[in-house]
């Protein structure tokens, strides 16, 4: 990979990554594509909004714990979590970076998907999905942003899904208008409404 020099970065954070693009954003976090500066690698950020004493004690404990199972995961569909941490009181995860781009571009550009390409997507989400739930993690919003494709010609290369265990951290209160309110409640996961029990509550 081509090094950057460190001015050329909008912004350094903890110390380590090199800011080079964000991918989007959220109530609850930020997503950027950055560079550690020490491995000389892309890597892509997820750093929370709010300081973690914003949020309860349990539900970080809770979300670390997840993070350190995805860490481990041998699944095709889930962005490889590398690390979860805080830094000055600022909750991140650090993910590898994957090829392709957010579903939620696809759909903005209007891209026509043939029939066979997107029952490929849901059968890989639902994969995900599965292997999550055998850890007893739960995702909670399933939206497009969450979730990363390479197409080419119809075809779906690969998937990977995540902004896993986010869930607790979502504050509908504060959502600022009744359009992103909806949107938000539109992709809740049967278990973030209580449709069906959450694998968390069987154990």
């Amino acid at each position: 990979m081509k090094q950057k020099a460190e001015n050329s970065y909008s912004k350094v954070a903890f110390n380590r990554y090199g800011l080079l693009q964000m991918e989007y954003e959220d109530t609850i976090f930020e997503v950027w594509r950055v560079e550690d500066i020490i491995e000389k690698e892309e890597r892509l950020l997820c750093q929370f909004k709010k300081r973690v004493l914003s949020f309860r004690e349990q539900d970080v404990f809770q979300f670390k714990k997840e993070m350190d199972l995805l860490a481990k995961s041998d699944s095709p569909y889930i962005l490889k979590v590398l690390d979860v941490g805080e830094y000055n009181n600022w909750l991140y995860t650090l993910h590898n970076t994957t090829e392709g781009v957010r579903l939620s571009v696809y759909l903005k550009a209007a891209y026509k998907f043939d029939l066979h390409c997107i029952l490929n997507i849901v059968n890989n989400v639902a994969l995900a999905l599965s292997y999550a739930h055998e850890q007893n993690i739960v995702h909670g919003t399933i939206e497009p942003d969450k979730i990363w494709i390479k197409i080419e010609a119809q075809k779906l290369y690969h998937l990977k899904l995540t902004g896993f265990g986010i869930f607790p951290f979502l504050d509908l209160t504060t959502i600022p208008s009744s359009g992103e309110l909806l949107r938000i409640v539109s992709y809740l996961s049967p278990e973030a409404v209580g449709i069906v029990n959450s694998p968390i509550n069987k154990v």
